[in-house]
């Protein structure tokens, strides 16, 4: 929890040297538990693999489903399809499980939640958890992959280290999001539990499919 007050009000009697709070002074963000940057590199670490794993799961269903038969090349529909398909999956990794967790696999193993920066105490709204994921997705794949513009992916990654006071990346300015640590428990095993049983019947789907192939 964090301390609610108001700025003070200035005195009379203050030496010269004291300068009030500013005017847009931020109670809500006293004391705030935010999640290092280890912590949330590590996270992220984890959900790439298993956004990756389901990903290309997903595209070895999608190439199974659009081209049948294995000695024909595929069409550009059937490529743009697929491509289509292995994007949408791997943002709806992250969008999905902010929307009704609030975290993600990786930030649930160790102990983070993401929440809005003006509502700390509160559940992180569905719209604010597809609205993070989305600015992520930008950062990390549409500007990952043109020259040039991928230093902004690197400086996404590393803005936090200088943030103050919000340690912020600059996806969690846009969505207005901030990190913080959790460490009650609930839901956490549901949901990681939940995740690992999808990660691996995407795995086992993909691989039968890759078999029969």
């Amino acid at each position: 929890m964090h301390r609610q007050g108001r700025a003070p009000e200035p005195q009379e009697d203050l030496p010269d040297w004291y300068a009030p709070p500013p005017s847009e002074w931020e109670p809500y963000l006293v004391d705030l538990d935010l999640a290092h940057a280890g912590r949330r590199l590590a996270a992220r670490l984890i959900d790439h693999i298993a956004a990756a794993i389901t990903s290309v799961m997903a595209g070895f269903v999608l190439l199974t489903l659009l081209v049948p038969d294995r000695d024909s090349d595929p069409s550009s529909a059937a490529i743009a399809a697929i491509l289509t398909g292995v994007l949408g999956v791997f943002y709806l990794y992250e969008a999905a499980q902010l929307a009704v967790w609030g975290r993600t696999l990786g930030m649930c193993a160790l102990k983070m939640r993401v929440a809005a920066v003006h509502s700390p105490d509160l559940p992180l709204s569905p719209a604010r958890g597809y609205g993070r994921a989305a600015s992520y997705f930008t950062f990390f794949l549409l500007f990952g992959v043109l020259p040039v513009l991928n230093l902004l992916s690197l400086f996404n990654a590393l803005w936090l280290l200088w943030d103050r006071p919000h340690r912020q990346c600059l996806h969690d300015k846009m969505a207005g999001t901030i990190v913080l640590n959790d460490r009650a428990p609930e839901r956490r095993a549901q949901q990681s539990l939940l995740i690992l049983v999808a990660l691996i019947a995407f795995l086992v789907i993909g691989i039968s499919l890759v078999t029969v192939r």
